[in-house]
């Protein structure tokens, strides 16, 4: 900033110069020439009446007439010129005034008018175009919201600043700026929504949450989003959607990265609960404890020869058709009935039935005993082999 000021003196004095020298040399030069060109008027009048008396134009009395009068205008100038130098003396005083006060009025308009921040903040970044440290950063950043208030760049550029300085109130506060001027862009709704789960004490709101889904809409591939969002379903003890999401991420991270092996490491952990939330609570023993039950309603539509069918069958998987693994009949008449599933309701020999598997269950009831002529169903679309608390299955639903 001081090489500013001292190049800015420089500028005024050079423009003081411009403009006072001429004016102080246009006032000498015109004392100096107006009296000289008086006298020299002078005396080539008194040389024309000397030849025209000579030549016989002009007698005594006139010459004598003619040349009185000149000297009375000749006398008459030199006091118009003497008067005007008496106003002169004061020219001197009147241009150093204006050396004096041209200075001082321009530092006042520039430092009304001008933008010293932003010349300083130039210079700053001509002289350290990186700054070294974070909170270099964050005050150049601030600096520079001073002068441009509206700017969402740096807006968001400063929110990232404060979460990486552990300032992550200022940066929900600046993220949420940025928001407002930008609008709605994926990288400011990732962004915000990590500021606000750190200000929070490491936990996700509807918020925070709702901010990455849309995220997600605007950019699928929107790294941080699908990162953080793997967190807070990980945080739920949704552990199947976290490793979904991570996942997708892992698809878009460059093989053999750092960042890369993190997020494998937190598949990895993800996959590990997984199989323990499945495990707890299950037997030793590959079977389906289940409740049938019969809504009363159809009660009436019993028979003889009616017949509730049980299925157990694979858990669908895209378009492909789920086989069909155990089967049991029962008598509607009977029901409600605890019952267990296992390899004895086997369809083939080869079916296999283990602990921690997923299966979905149907219960169908058929009036006149034909399975392919049931009328009503019940299902349950996920069930775990070996869970010690039996499911309920109730056949309410017509087909």
């Amino acid at each position: 900033m001081t090489q500013f000021w001292v190049l800015t003196g420089v500028l005024v004095l050079l423009g003081m110069l411009v403009v006072v020298w001429p004016l102080w040399k246009v006032q000498r030069q015109r004392t100096v020439d107006r009296s000289a060109l008086n006298v020299a008027l002078y005396e080539e009048r008194m040389l024309e009446l000397h030849e025209q008396q000579t030549a016989g134009h002009l007698d005594e009395a006139e010459v004598q007439a003619i040349a009185g009068e000149a000297s009375r205008l000749l006398l008459e100038d030199v006091e118009d010129q003497h008067t005007t130098r008496q106003r002169a003396r004061w020219v001197p005083a009147a241009l150093l005034l204006v050396a004096l006060v041209m200075p001082l009025a321009v530092v006042k308009l520039y430092l009304n008018w001008g933008e010293p921040v932003g010349v300083a903040l130039y210079l700053e970044m001509q002289n350290e175009p990186e700054s070294g440290t974070p909170q270099q950063a964050i005050s150049r950043m601030e600096r520079i919201l001073v002068l441009q208030p509206d700017n969402g760049e740096v807006w968001f550029m400063l929110g990232q600043a404060y979460l990486a300085n552990d300032q992550a109130h200022e940066s929900v506060i600046a993220l949420e700026k940025a928001l407002d001027l930008i609008g709605e862009h994926a990288q400011v709704l990732a962004a915000l929504s990590q500021s606000r789960f750190v200000a929070a004490d490491y936990q996700f709101d509807d918020i925070g949450v709702a901010m990455l889904e849309r995220a997600l809409e605007l950019q699928p591939d929107e790294t941080s989003a699908l990162s953080l969002l793997g967190v807070a379903a990980f945080e739920q003890g949704d552990y199947d959607a976290a490793i979904r999401r991570w996942q997708a991420l892992m698809e878009l991270l460059e093989p053999g990265s750092a960042e890369a092996g993190e997020v494998r490491l937190g598949i990895d952990r993800a996959r590990q609960l997984l199989v323990q939330s499945q495990t707890a609570g299950l037997g030793d023993e590959p079977v389906i404890r289940l409740r049938v039950e019969l809504d009363a309603s159809l009660q009436a539509q019993l028979g003889p020869d009616s017949s509730v069918f049980v299925f157990a069958r694979e858990a669908a998987d895209g378009d492909a058709r789920p086989r069909l693994l155990l089967a049991r009949r029962l008598d509607p008449h009977n029901l409600p009935s605890d019952i267990e599933m296992d390899l004895t309701d086997a369809m083939q020999p080869d079916i296999e039935l283990y602990t921690g598997q997923r299966l979905e269950l149907v219960a169908r009831l058929a009036p006149a005993g034909n399975v392919m002529a049931g009328t009503h169903e019940g299902a349950i679309d996920d069930v775990l082999v070996g869970a010690l608390q039996p499911v309920t299955l109730v056949i309410d639903r017509a087909l």
